[in-house]
């Protein structure tokens, strides 16, 4: 019975708070400091295409859990579900994109505008790579927006994009057909030496960097399987197909953050259950790679911390010399790479990091927000992007969870208190005070993996529920994608 109340209890907030939106009710910012945009209602016949393509993923999702039902994955059926999924939101992410004026052709423009972006504007004026990279503290502050405040790891593929597009002349004949078929004015987009080379890098990367983030389903799908078992990965993944935030977020790279983030944290903690020193390898290497392209990646050091804690005891307690030997090679795997980059390019990431704290207090206002207005108002920006299904369906299972621990039924989750233990300390760090449903997006998977297990605690009506809940993740989307601008070019 109060499953059903729950339940309606979530569809009556999501149309509420998609109502809200609608008649612009609900804050999206802090006015005077910083905020989200609203925009007007465009009647806009392509929706009706994300629509068929959400129909086709209910119509698909109804008959693999019916499947499911009777019997478990094995791995060619787990390969074939991931695959399925990745495209789903892959399309799905696309097809709500496409309700732009211009369609699937703004990626470009959102990702060469210097203002939008502004990675691939730096990278397009690279004369001499090994220079840029040797001397790039002394440029950071003349970067501009976004690329002043990062280490250069994003300018650096970026710039690798270009150099490769350069050569592929099919390409860019076909991208300026396709501008021409729209409509646009060439000579406002292809006006100097290398432009067509710079639009076309563009659209190549706004379709790369969705493509990435909908490959997060790979290691979402893993972690749930080693963390819980296989209906809560399954559950995760399908949920995660309808995100708001990283469909409002498109095209940026912090949509690709999860992908990488998901697989850090799933192989270290492959490392800790199974005891392999391969996976904690690998899983430093990825780390030190994230935290090149973005600092973001720095907070992933909490969970990683809390599952060490969580497994010291539960996978070693006769074997410590195999967790620290598996530590060992995490830390030395994540710290060779931050050497080698030292001895080639000079560059040493702790000055950067140090560099890019400072250009965000001067050059975005930081130091002149409000600490105690954005720490209440940070946890409702990422709840609500997230979507409000989603993170009700969280905090039932924070309070589900905390009842099995007091009545000692089951051990502490260690994933759901990573999860929390991370965004608090973002939250209460004070170190993102605003934008928050786009700069902690990384923590989306766990929030999928937290959620998809109180979907599974549904039992029998969980297939049910899920339907349900996907159906009220996709209102919101669409809500939030017709009335809010989240992306200014």
């Amino acid at each position: 019975m109060f499953e059903n109340k729950f339940l309606l209890f979530l569809i009556l907030s999501t149309i509420l708070f998609s109502l809200a939106l609608a008649y612009q009710l609900l804050p999206l910012g802090i006015e005077g400091e910083w905020t989200w945009s609203y925009q007007s209602f465009l009647s806009n016949s392509k929706i009706l295409f994300s629509l068929a393509v959400f129909f086709i993923l209910i119509f698909w999702v109804k008959r693999f859990l019916d499947k499911m039902s009777n019997e478990r994955l094995d791995r060619k059926r787990e390969l074939k579900f991931m695959v399925i999924v990745s495209l789903f939101t892959f399309f799905i992410t696309l097809s709500l994109f496409s309700q732009n004026r211009f369609g699937l052709l703004e990626l470009a423009l959102i990702i060469n505008h210097p203002g939008a972006t502004g990675y691939l504007s730096v990278a397009n004026k690279i004369g001499n790579i090994n220079y840029f990279l040797h001397n790039y503290l002394n440029f950071m502050p003349y970067l501009g927006v976004h690329a002043e405040t990062h280490p250069p790891g994003i300018i650096f593929l970026f710039w690798l994009v270009l150099k490769m597009v350069a050569q592929l002349s099919f390409l860019k004949i076909w991208l300026v057909n396709s501008y021409l078929f729209w409509g646009y004015n060439l000579n406002d987009l292809v006006s100097g030496p290398g432009s067509l080379t710079f639009l076309t890098s563009g659209f190549l990367i706004g379709l790369l960097l969705p493509l990435i983030g909908s490959l997060t389903v790979f290691p979402l799908y893993y972690l749930g399987k080693e963390l819980y078992n296989q209906r809560v990965a399954v559950y995760a993944c399908l949920l995660y197909i309808l995100i708001p935030s990283l469909i409002m977020f498109t095209p940026t790279v912090d949509q690709t953050y999860p992908f990488l983030a998901t697989f850090v944290i799933w192989l270290f903690y492959r490392g800790l259950k199974r005891g392999q020193a391969a996976s904690f390898f690998i899983s430093g290497i990825l780390l030190s790679f994230g935290i090149v392209l973005s600092f973001t990646f720095l907070a992933l050091f909490a969970p990683l911390v809390i599952l060490s804690i969580y497994s010291y005891g539960r996978f070693f307690p006769s074997k410590k010399n195999l967790f620290w030997r598996g530590i060992i090679a995490f830390l030395v795997s994540f710290a060779v790479p931050f050497g080698f980059i030292f001895l080639v390019f000079h560059l040493n990431i702790v000055t950067i990091f140090l560099k890019a704290m400072s250009i965000n207090k001067e050059s975005y206002g930081l130091g002149t927000r409000t600490y105690s207005k954005w720490v209440s108002y940070n946890l409702y920006d990422f709840f609500s992007f997230a979507g409000l299904p989603i993170s009700l369906l969280m905090f039932k299972r924070v309070i589900s969870h905390f009842k099995e621990i007091c009545q000692k039924r089951f051990p502490w989750d260690p994933l759901l208190v990573a999860f929390l233990v991370t965004l608090l300390f973002l939250n209460f760090s004070g170190i993102n005070l605003g934008e928050v449903a786009r700069l902690w997006i990384f923590l989306i998977p766990l929030l999928a993996l937290v959620s998809a297990q109180a979907i599974k605690n549904w039992g029998s009506k969980s297939c049910f529920a899920l339907t349900v809940v996907l159906a009220l993740q996709f209102l919101q989307a669409v809500a939030y994608k017709v009335f809010v601008r989240t992306i200014v070019y």
